[in-house]
């Protein structure tokens, strides 16, 4: 199959999610056992994902944000009546929940290429 032009197409597009995963895919050496589902499932979950982040990025340059906030930057002395112990609880929370998230993902990432590699495997 002819990578360039499907590259060049995909670009032409602005597909480039899609470009950049089909690149990595066609270096990878497990790729020609996947089926034409898997590999079309793959490239367009890149395709999304780089277009979550993109729309992220933008609105995070559009929000201008002046300054990263830390906890430590909390000013409890004034008198808004913030708890010290309940915000550093909800932190802590937070913290906690995205930890979760994260190893959750990453397992998901996994199973996921687990799942292709027995795919590819089975194959006769």
């Amino acid at each position: 199959m002819l990578t360039h032009p499907t590259l060049d197409q995909l670009h032409a597009l602005g597909l480039y999610g899609m470009a950049k995963a089909y690149g990595e895919l066609d270096k990878h050496g497990d790729t020609p056992q996947l089926a034409h589902a898997e590999w079309l499932g793959l490239l367009l979950d890149r395709e999304i994902v780089h277009r979550h982040d993109k729309r992220l990025g933008a609105r995070l340059r559009h929000a201008r944000l002046r300054h990263n906030a830390a906890p430590e930057d909390i000013d409890y002395r004034s008198a808004r009546g913030l708890d010290r112990r309940l915000v550093r609880g909800s932190i802590t929370d937070v913290t906690r929940q995205r930890k979760i998230e994260h190893q959750l993902e990453e397992w998901q990432k996994m199973d996921a290429l687990a799942q292709l590699n027995l795919r590819a495997h089975r194959r006769p």
